[in-house]
């Protein structure tokens, strides 16, 4: 078992000591204190892990954005977030090693989920605005995969949530 994951065990011991009641809060007891011996930890390693600099990278503003999110989600009112001098695209964060993963899983959780809601919006985007040649064949519904059929779907939901905009373009006397 690594370090961390029997870090996160003690905490979750010790919440179990401090408010179980009778024979759960004892039991709870017990066992932090053999984790504590068997894996020479203190109570100060458990209230408070050691926070060190870590550098998480994003490629634009939504990148940004998501990790910025994960980083709150995280760690709540403790994040301490700093943008490296000297090159761009890149944050530190003081956090503990657990935190440090968890943030970059749920980080790339929700951009890879973003990336696909993107995808649909800009469909639903292109279709409302009529961004396509119009001499543009499609294909009939029977054609489509399940997969294809069910992103048409997704599009045409977000299609009656945006505005179309028309060019006018100007005539010359």
């Amino acid at each position: 078992m690594s370090n961390d994951r029997i870090i996160e065990l003690a905490k979750k011991l010790k919440a179990l000591a401090d408010r179980g009641v009778g024979g759960e809060k004892e039991n709870a007891i017990h066992m932090l204190d053999r984790l504590m011996t068997e894996h020479d930890i203190s109570m100060d390693d458990i209230e408070n892990p050691e926070r060190v600099d870590y550098l998480f990278k994003y490629q634009n503003q939504y990148h940004k954005q998501i990790l910025i999110q994960a980083i709150g989600m995280v760690m709540g009112k403790e994040a301490r977030i700093f943008k490296k001098t000297g090159r761009s695209f890149r944050l530190i964060v003081a956090c503990t090693h657990a935190e440090y993963l968890e943030i970059e899983a749920t980080h790339l959780f929700y951009y890879d989920h973003f990336k696909t809601e993107l995808d649909h919006f800009l469909g639903a985007f292109i279709q409302k605005n009529n961004l396509f040649a119009q001499d543009a064949k499609a294909k009939s519904f029977e054609e489509l995969t399940p997969k294809e059929l069910e992103r048409l779907k997704r599009m045409m939901k977000y299609t009656n949530s945006i505005d179309r905009k028309t060019l006018h373009k100007g005539i010359e006397s």
